[in-house]
């Protein structure tokens, strides 16, 4: 099976993550990049609500994903 690997910060997690996940699922087995807090407050200026830990915790837990990494 195909590896898709998804890149995404998902300070917010809204309809368009989900979406975009069940859709990657339909090509193979999803891998979720997910930013660190430490570069989203580089690149995007401000400090993520939900911690790197909150946001991995609720991306594993989308029926879409099969693992999540830094």
């Amino acid at each position: 099976m195909k590896k898709i690997l998804v890149d995404m910060s998902a300070t917010i997690i809204h309809h368009g993550h989900i979406r975009l996940l069940k859709q990657a699922s339909k090509f193979g087995k999803v891998i979720v990049a997910l930013t660190k807090d430490k570069e989203i407050k580089k690149t995007k200026g401000y400090k993520p609500e939900l911690s790197f830990k909150e946001r991995k915790e609720i991306l594993e837990s989308i029926v879409y994903v099969s693992s999540v990494i830094p």
